[in-house]
């Protein structure tokens, strides 16, 4: 089978996360697909923003990746910065400037891991689920080859979130609404895709297991556990085979909440 490929694209040298590790992550999910890390774009290149000294335009950043001669062979193209990103015609209130990711409709993407903006991903969700949650988004819509979001709330991939605090309640939920999956039909793209999207978009919905085994290990109920058993067993006439029946129940009601803590705590 023929695998449609990804380029992944550091533009700026300054990323929070590794795009091996990301690509390694989609990989494991999307198997129609095959995304590696592509040469990076240069903050030189780049240069300084060209919109109110603060944001970079993202038609410029779009299309330098789509004129880039080193990603002509790659079917599809995402780009991620540390940069603010906007459009010219964004309206020019600073709280409504910055976007999460953008798109040319075809084959380029641009999304942004700027602070401004990362901070409305849900808590709990670490950057990884951020940038993989955007992928699926700009993947789609590029396979569509048309604009997919929508201006109503349906906690959905493709919310328009100009609310941007809606952004979180559409990564918790990680779904895609019944019409969005009518028009990915009608646009042509298979079932299986979209299959292997929604993969992508369960991982991105819950709590990531670093920041659940924190939550876990920070709960009353499990320091209280834990404490019981430190002290029973620290208890000299405590005979040594009998401690595994304090260890038990401990360890069980731990695994009980890290399991909580990661997939049904908001």
């Amino acid at each position: 089978m023929t695998k449609t490929r990804v380029a992944l694209v550091d533009m700026g040298e300054r990323l929070p996360i590794d795009l091996n590790k990301l690509s390694g992550k989609l990989n494991s999910k999307l198997n129609s697909f095959e995304f590696s890390p592509a040469q990076s774009i240069t903050a030189a290149r780049i240069g300084d923003p060209t919109i109110a000294d603060e944001w970079h335009d993202v038609e410029i950043l779009l299309d330098m990746l789509r004129t880039d001669s080193r990603l002509q062979s790659y079917d599809l193209i995402i780009g991620f910065t540390h940069y603010k990103i906007t459009e010219k015609a964004s309206p020019p209130d600073s709280n409504h400037r910055d976007y999460f990711c953008l798109s040319d409709f075809h084959k380029v993407s641009v999304i942004s891991l700027n602070d401004n903006i990362v901070k409305f991903k849900p808590p709990g969700r670490n950057l990884y689920q951020y940038a993989a949650f955007l992928s699926i988004c700009e993947l789609l819509i590029n396979l569509a080859k048309k604009d997919m979001v929508h201006s109503a709330t349906n906690f959905c991939l493709f919310d328009d979130c100009e609310d941007r605090l809606g952004f979180r309640q559409g990564m918790e939920k990680g779904e895609i609404c019944t019409g969005c999956l009518s028009k990915l039909e009608r646009a042509g793209v298979s079932r299986t895709v979209v299959i292997q999207a929604q993969k992508v978009l369960k991982w991105c919905k819950y709590n990531s297991l670093r920041h659940s085994i924190i939550q876990t290990l920070c709960n009353p109920i499990i320091t209280l556990a834990l404490g019981t058993a430190v002290g029973w067993t620290a208890k000299s006439y405590v005979p040594k085979e009998q401690s595994i029946i304090i260890f038990i129940p401990t360890a069980i009601i731990i695994i009980i909440m890290l399991i909580y803590t990661r997939y049904f705590s908001k």
